[in-house]
């Protein structure tokens, strides 16, 4: 063999090895973090005002427990065959916060899985994104705002529609209102629950109308207080919303829209009967 066939196999030999599909990628794979039976992807460092969350575990049940100093709030986590990926929006303002995945025992028992820490550069306006019980990130929740209100030409108009369909399609449910009153708090609360039974009490009402709001761009706070008449006072809950272009807050409460069959939207008398506690 000559030393021109010699170079000729050479070079084919070598142009053959550099398209094989055994071709090493250089692409990175995610760094996981595994700890009792959760793996999450790791965290960047700093976040923009929210995290995703996710990755796959062998558990049935966990949850994200954020922490940022006297803050601390659970989240449910979804499984999609063990699979997990949730959004998780930072509403304390800037700083560190602590984001621990937990691992459910057993009834309401919960034992730590992975944890980080994470930065937070970003201010949030806690009142215009998804949070706890508020999922204005549900795309049918979203979808249905956006067709109520592609007509209005105002905030008002738009979030009275929202409230005329809260109070015409959501129904009272005074079985979870008694299981509540014998302090039993065991079942699901919020709007995307409320959204798909379409019934739910007073927190429930009002976590939809706000996650309705809050899709559509509206500044939208869950009140939580006492319903007061007479020597009657009872915790109840309602909304705040902001109409941006009158430059205002209003008051609304489309549990009582519904039960009473009455206007509580923006009504004159609304705090006759309403003391505010705190919001959410």
């Amino acid at each position: 063999m000559n030393r021109f066939i010699k170079l000729f196999l050479i070079f084919t030999i070598t142009s053959l090895l550099s398209i094989t599909p055994f071709q090493v990628s250089n692409a990175e794979e995610p760094l996981l973090i595994t700890e009792n039976g959760v793996s999450l992807i790791k965290l960047p460092s700093q976040a923009d005002g929210k995290i995703n969350i996710s990755g796959q575990t062998s558990k049935q049940k966990i949850k994200a427990l954020i922490i940022k100093d006297s803050y601390q709030e659970w989240f449910d986590i979804d499984l999609d065959n063990g699979k997990f990926n949730e959004n998780i929006w930072f509403t304390e303002g800037k700083g560190q916060y602590e984001v621990n995945i937990m691992v459910n025992l057993e009834d309401r028992k919960y034992t730590y899985g992975p944890k980080l820490i994470v930065e937070n550069v970003a201010d949030v306006n806690r009142f215009l994104v998804p949070t706890k019980d508020i999922e204005s990130d549900y795309p049918a929740i979203a979808d249905l705002a956006k067709r109520l209100t592609r007509l209005s030409k105002t905030d008002r108009d738009k979030t009275k529609n929202i409230y005329n369909w809260i109070t015409k399609n959501i129904k009272y449910d005074y079985d979870k209102y008694r299981r509540q009153l014998a302090n039993d708090f065991t079942d699901v609360y919020g709007a995307e629950n409320t959204f798909k039974t379409k019934k739910g009490v007073c927190y429930d009402f009002s976590t939809l109308f706000a996650a309705m709001s809050r899709s559509i761009g509206i500044e939208a706070k869950v009140i939580r207080g006492n319903y007061v008449s007479g020597k009657r006072q009872e915790y109840h809950a309602w909304n705040e919303i902001y109409l941006h272009d009158e430059g205002k807050w209003i008051k609304l409460d489309s549990t009582f829209g519904y039960a009473l069959n009455k206007n509580y939207f923006d009504n004159k008398d609304f705090d006759i009967d309403h003391v505010k506690i705190d919001e959410l």
